[in-house]
């Protein structure tokens, strides 16, 4: 994910108006140039000042918390930045809209450090992807299992979810609280657009596959 920053009293930011591209935002002209600002860490150390900002390109609005150093040779600080802007999966067109909204409501809880929600929604992303492709009989585990048993996914794409999408989400949902990091977040937001990518990029060819192996129909529906 682009971490924003804070250079020459703007931030360098991903911006949702602008579907997700890196943009510039600027101080807000007159009175709200600078809203506020605030001590800590002890009078005279550091300033936290919040910036109203616009986007360069189109014209959004944001806002900056910064923390300023006193010594004028080192940086200043961008410590929080809004709006968050999701680091969104490029998948491909023939992904059905349920499972395209799926993962993008996790890369939404991730966009403002929602990890566990997000993974959570990862592997939910995975288990409807395979239902829809004619997996619907035993547990997620069994599911994966089948998927490469049937030469739809590859055998690395199979240990690939099943370490760091399947069981990562088990964790979160069925063991006792524990932090998500944002690797382990991107490992399984990875693996989970590859496997979109290995059902939907080339559909009709994945689709016959599906229909040889008596999990789809002729017309493309999952078969009870």
């Amino acid at each position: 994910m682009a971490q924003a920053i804070w250079k020459n009293d703007a931030a360098i930011a991903a911006c949702p108006g602008c579907n997700g591209a890196v943009s510039r935002f600027l101080p807000s002209t007159g009175q709200n140039r600078a809203a506020a600002y605030a001590e800590v860490l002890g009078p005279g150390v550091f300033r936290t000042r919040y910036w109203l900002l616009q986007c360069a390109g189109c014209g959004r609005g944001a806002l900056a918390e910064v923390l300023v150093s006193p010594n004028p040779d080192h940086s200043d600080v961008l410590q929080d930045f809004y709006p968050t802007s999701p680091d969104l999966a490029n998948v491909p067109s023939a992904v059905p809209t349920d499972l395209r909204n799926e993962l993008r409501e996790a890369e939404l809880a991730a966009s403002v450090g929602a990890y566990r929600a997000a993974t959570a929604l990862l592997r939910s992303t995975l288990e409807k992807t395979l239902k829809a492709n004619g997996y619907a009989k035993g547990n997620l585990e069994a599911k994966i299992d089948q998927a490469e048993s049937d030469h739809v996914i590859t055998a690395a794409r199979k240990r690939q979810v099943h370490e760091d999408v399947r069981r990562l989400g088990n964790d979160v949902v069925h063991d006792p609280w524990r932090l998500v990091t944002v690797i382990e977040y991107e490992q399984a937001h990875q693996y989970v657009e590859w496997l979109l990518e290995d059902l939907y990029a080339d559909r009709p060819t994945v689709q016959a596959e599906l229909v040889a192996v008596n999990r789809l129909d002729a017309s493309g529906n999952p078969i009870p």
